[in-house]
């Protein structure tokens, strides 16, 4: 018999999938180096800092816990009318610009000892108020290939 210390719920077997593409994103984010990723380096270190602190194992198990909230931003994130930045549309692959992106943005690495924590989500801003973070800094956006021309509109709307 297979026991674990994690105590958190398990994904179902729909969600292993979910599972093995969370887990593929945290080991390739860890593997990152200057040059290859750039954006993902300040989580390399967190996360091999965190892995050193508690142990693969545990590390896993806690990646296998957040199923469920990538499921439901994935679901957001792909229904028109959903909440997400692109509004429903991500248009991106699942495995390899999603689960990376919704790590980054959702999960806290800031404490090694305690493990990977999933933030809160953040309250609903609308789509400019969402833009107006993502310039300032205050959002990360792997794929902000417009964001130079909405920065420009927002300018000159004075948001900024």
């Amino acid at each position: 018999m297979l026991t674990t210390a994690y105590q958190g719920p398990l994904c179902p077997v729909a969600s292993l999938e979910t599972a093995a593409c969370l887990w593929e994103a945290v080991l390739d984010m860890e593997k990152a180096q200057i040059g290859t990723v750039p954006e993902f380096l300040p989580s390399a270190l967190a996360i091999q800092a965190t892995r050193e602190a508690i142990g693969t194992s545990a590390l896993r198990l806690a990646v296998i816990g957040w199923c469920e909230a990538v499921e439901a931003a994935w679901q957001d994130a792909d229904t028109a009318g959903g909440t997400v930045p692109a509004g429903g549309e991500y248009g991106e692959s699942f495995d390899w610009e999603f689960c990376p992106d919704w790590i980054t943005i959702n999960v806290d690495w800031s404490d090694p000892a305690r493990g990977p924590v999933v933030r809160p989500p953040a309250p609903a801003q609308s789509p400019l108020e969402r833009i107006a973070a993502r310039i300032r800094g205050e959002w990360f956006d792997p794929h902000g290939d417009l964001e130079s021309d909405i920065a420009g509109v927002l300018r000159d709307a004075g948001a900024l």
